[in-house]
């Protein structure tokens, strides 16, 4: 069973799925179905705008989208920059003075996150990630928001996105975003699921049986 945040056997008809691993991706369900959008852009959360004074994405060309402060790219990047005995020195004694990618590193590792400025730059991620989903929220107004991916498992990241949502939500609509232990394997199951619900439902599979 995938965790929707309800009880066994129960799950919403509107919601929005919100994966957070190397960049940001959603899937949008409305009325148990999923929406594509006409240009099959529906969900790309990474690329909604939620600054005008941001750094220019190479891939959606707007300066300021969500990927451009949240990105794996962008943090392993920002770690990298203040990598030193002086602004990282947990970190530092971790990994050694020689080591590649110290950023990358970090980000695989939750433990690692000890450093005040490292801790920084994973707050302004989370802000900017809370401000995505608010505007989710209010724009779709879904059931559920089901976040998940590699990045959730870091409680430094979950702690300072949950006290970023609670500042711009409150209490109740916050009960709406559930941080939830889906799997990979659980996500290539729910799509086999989809295509083939997809061929027999829809496009009269059932006549080739």
């Amino acid at each position: 069973d995938i965790d929707f945040g309800y009880p066994r056997g129960q799950k919403p008809n509107n919601l929005v799925f919100v994966r957070y691993r190397k960049d940001i991706t959603a899937s949008v369900i409305i009325n148990d179905e999923i929406y594509a959008g006409s240009n099959h852009q529906a969900g790309w959360l990474g690329h909604l705008l939620v600054s005008t004074e941001g750094q220019p994405c190479p891939v959606c060309r707007q300066r300021g989208c969500i990927s451009t402060f949240v990105s794996g790219a962008v943090l392993t990047r920002q770690i990298d920059a203040i990598y030193s005995a002086q602004h990282t020195p947990q970190l530092y004694r971790a990994l050694g003075p020689t080591v590649p990618n110290p950023g990358q590193q970090a980000l695989n590792d939750p433990a690692l996150f000890v450093d005040l400025e490292v801790c920084r730059i994973i707050q302004r991620a989370a802000r900017h990630l809370a401000v995505g989903l608010v505007n989710l929220i209010h724009t779709l107004d879904p059931e559920r928001i089901v976040v998940f991916g590699r990045m959730f498992e870091n409680p430094v990241l979950v702690a300072e996105f949950h006290k970023d949502l609670q500042d711009c939500l409150g209490e109740e609509l916050l009960k709406r975003v559930h941080v939830s232990n889906i799997r990979t394997q659980d996500i290539y199951l729910a799509g086999c699921s989809a295509a083939i619900r997809d061929l027999f439902l829809h496009r009269g599979g059932m006549e080739f049986v």
